[in-house]
């Protein structure tokens, strides 16, 4: 299962780089017409939010919500065109009047979702006046808000999203796992692979799946060493340890470091020898779990 997943990483590169040669744009057929989800993330004053439109042939709005990502609820708009210039209102009075953001600040005539980066503007309701900035992102048929929620790496504990999110880890696989004694390395990788399961098979949700699981896995070792004090393994020498399997993971790939699925690779190596750790009753084991190359 463990290779499974690379080679899925792996070859998931090369289309990736197809799907990039065309517009950030998702699309699916409906009765003939062409609709496309575009995912949104930016800002309304200095709340980050997340909006999702849908476009029919690449040009006319047909449906949008957007979402506080601190409070994480759709909000829906009704939208109007007039002279480039989008607004969108929602049912308790808050208006967004926005136009097209230039590639690379070029005003490059006429702007439209597909030749434009994003949306800027004001945000109004009664009293109240806020500016807006909004970029396009990589979009999926069927968005949800919470893919592009920001990364649980950078406030340091991992967020368990709504099932169905494109970069969430089966939390329900994890715990099942780390609730289980060690019992073998080829246990430990089946856990690792069925909790990828929910994960969508690219590049971009892959790598922030792992993350997910590396950092839920930091958060048990470091309460662990918090709440026990006198341990054979400091949390000194944890850092130590870590270091080494970090190092033996890299030794071992089977992707060169300009690989598309190298740093996948290495944090899912490094994961799975952190939960081995946790399943071991928070002891090393000293064979590592990987100790050659794997061929795929």
């Amino acid at each position: 299962m463990a290779s499974k997943f690379r080679i899925i990483i792996k070859y998931t590169f090369f289309i990736t780089m197809i799907f990039l040669l065309f517009p950030l744009f998702s699309y699916a057929e409906d009765m003939g017409k062409t609709v496309y989800d575009v995912g949104m993330t930016g800002t309304v004053g200095d709340s980050p939010i997340v909006m999702i439109m849908t476009l029919e042939n690449k040009i006319d709005p047909i449906a949008a919500h957007y979402s506080y990502v601190a409070q994480k609820i759709a909000i829906p708009l009704e939208i109007k065109i007039t002279n480039q210039k989008i607004i969108l209102s929602e049912p308790s009075g808050g208006v967004f009047d926005l136009h097209f953001k230039p590639p690379n600040g070029k005003n490059t005539l006429p702007l439209s979702f597909y030749t434009s980066i994003g949306l800027e503007g004001r945000w109004y309701n009664r009293e109240k006046s806020l500016p807006v900035s909004i970029q396009f992102e990589l979009t999926r048929d069927h968005l949800k808000d919470c893919i592009f929620y920001p990364n649980p790496k950078k406030v340091g504990r991992p967020d368990f999203f709504d099932s169905g999110c494109e970069h969430t880890p089966d939390k329900a696989v994890l715990d099942k796992c780390l609730s289980e004694a060690y019992a073998s390395d080829k246990i430990v990788n089946t856990c690792m692979d069925m909790s990828l399961r929910t994960c969508r098979f690219d590049q971009r949700n892959m790598n922030v799946c792992i993350s997910n699981i590396n950092y839920y896995f930091d958060g048990i070792i470091e309460k662990h060493f918090d709440l026990n004090k006198e341990t054979p393994l400091t949390a000194q020498s944890y850092q130590n340890w870590i270091k080494k399997v970090s190092e033996s993971c890299r030794e071992t790939s089977s992707f060169g470091p300009e690989g598309s699925g190298f740093s996948f690779d290495i944090e899912f190596c490094v994961s799975a020898e952190k939960l081995r750790f946790i399943q071991n009753n928070f002891q090393t084991i000293d064979m590592p779990l990987r100790s050659h190359r794997l061929l795929h």
